[in-house]
């Protein structure tokens, strides 16, 4: 019995021999990032919201470079890849102001780059109408404050003693309950941002050491702000020293053997006291000297929580903005907005640069507009 020939192999699949999406997008960073316009993280934040682009253009089976302004537009007017985007989105149904205007801004510079790359030779995004254009209105664009009261109830150590409570029966915890409440407390008090907020180390703080002493926190300089030096009070004292105290056993018992032996090395214990993050995350890291600090995830979910729990917990006093179909920002920044704001009103407009860190007051324009009433003159 003769055997019948092999069968030829499969024609190789045909692959697009254009510049890839990717391309066009690194391309682009590039640009900006050499006028200085982005950083690392931004870039990070942009990445992830073209991913959502050519995920979307993936399920549509349509190249980066075959599309038209009717298809920006349904995508413009949809709902947010939420699974591409860094937050879930507010809206199931279609993208948030500032998210559509974010997409827009980085479709037209990408594409803008295919047109000078000679890859196109229009820019898509110059065919969809101006009025479907995505815009942020002007009442949208100032920066977005707790509500009124919120500020000062976070301020008080025993209300964050109640909405960051112990998770274990006996009512004591693990003492991660007192790292919350200290980070809570250092935001409301400090508005430091977010990324300060996870630089800060232990040799930052500067407890009193005799009655008459005062206690600071040493922000430290980043890219856009600058280092100050700013005041700690008895309400955050009062979250913040037991949390110390807790943060010195953590390392206490991850710089100690892990067989029975001698206990930590006295100086090495010191030295990780100091030079480790004040505010550590749980989440050990194989390898790592001492734990990581929060990340931007956690200090985000972390206000969030605190926000929920106190609009359960005081709602007569401080009623949950839902109810009134607002929708409010909930991550460190409203904070920092609203501690401005509150500074604005009892300094002045350069003391509140001074303490935000700002180089200029220029940034504090928005927020002062916002105002109920003016903030009274830096030399009043």
């Amino acid at each position: 019995m003769t055997s019948l020939p092999p069968l030829p192999p499969p024609p190789p699949a045909s692959v697009d021999p254009r510049p890839s999406g990717q391309q066009g997008f690194e391309r682009w960073v590039q640009r900006l990032a050499a006028v200085g316009e982005f950083n690392e993280d931004t870039v990070e934040t942009y990445t992830a919201f073209w991913s959502g682009w050519t995920a979307w253009l993936a399920n549509a089976q349509r190249h980066w470079l075959d599309v038209d302004a009717a298809l920006i537009e349904r995508f413009i007017q949809g709902p947010a890849p939420s699974d591409r985007t860094p937050r879930p989105p507010i809206w199931s149904d279609r993208m948030a102001l500032y998210t559509r205007q974010r997409y827009w801004r980085i479709l037209r510079g990408v594409y803008g780059v295919a047109v000078d790359q000679g890859w196109l030779s229009h820019n898509p995004l110059m065919d969809v109408e101006e009025r479907k254009r995505p815009t942020v209105p002007m009442h949208s664009r100032r920066p977005q404050v707790l509500p009124p009261g919120v500020l000062a109830q976070l301020r008080q150590a025993q209300v964050l003693c109640r909405v960051f409570f112990p998770r274990a029966a006996d009512g004591e915890g693990d003492g991660w309950q007192w790292r919350d409440r200290a980070a809570l407390a250092v935001l409301v008090h400090t508005g430091i941002t977010t990324s300060e907020l996870m630089a800060l180390r232990g040799s930052h703080v500067h407890f009193p050491l005799h009655e008459d002493d005062s206690a600071y926190i040493d922000v430290p300089h980043d890219e856009d702000l600058l280092g100050r030096r700013l005041p700690l009070g008895a309400d955050v004292l009062a979250v913040l020293q037991p949390w110390w105290a807790v943060r010195e056993r953590l390392l206490l018992h991850r710089l100690a053997p892990k067989k029975r032996g001698p206990r930590a090395d006295p100086q090495e214990w010191a030295t990780a006291c100091q030079d480790a993050p004040l505010f550590m995350s749980r989440q050990r890291r194989e390898g790592e000297r001492w734990l990581p600090a929060l990340d931007p995830s956690s200090v985000y979910l972390l206000v969030k929580r605190a926000l929920e729990r106190l609009y359960e917990q005081a709602q007569d006093s401080v009623p949950d903005p839902k109810l009134s179909g607002l929708k409010l920002a909930s991550g460190a920044a409203i904070v920092r907005n609203s501690v401005l704001q509150d500074w604005l009103l009892t300094y002045g407009l350069e003391e509140t640069a001074l303490r935000g860190g700002f180089t200029t007051v220029e940034s504090l324009r928005l927020l002062l507009a916002g105002l109920p009433e003016a903030a009274p003159d830096s030399d009043s």
